[in-house]
């Protein structure tokens, strides 16, 4: 599912660059390119998930991938609240 959504992002990005120039809002409905890239690439991820199923082509982690896993997830976690708080402090500056 996360190369779906990897893929879904870049194409929903790449759409709403389109719609920009289309329509001359440039940055005001930024956030509509990768929601619904996001979106798409959820459906596209899980029929791709479900077709690799089907097939037997997903095996289980092991131990190390699961740590890794586990430690990129963590990371991400992380990330995201540090923006979120960084973007909430910006904004605060502005106001």
């Amino acid at each position: 599912m996360s190369i779906g959504i990897a893929v879904g992002l870049v194409v929903g990005t790449a759409i709403y660059f389109i719609v920009d120039i289309l329509t001359g809002e440039f940055g005001n409905l930024f956030f509509l390119g990768p929601s619904v890239g996001a979106g798409m690439g959820v459906a596209i991820g899980a029929g791709l998930e479900e077709n690799f199923k089907k097939k037997g082509q997903i095996r289980k982690l092991t131990p190390q991938e699961q740590k890794t896993r586990m430690r990129l997830v963590t990371l991400g976690l992380v990330i995201l609240v540090v923006g979120a708080i960084a973007g909430v402090l910006a904004f605060m500056a502005f106001l």
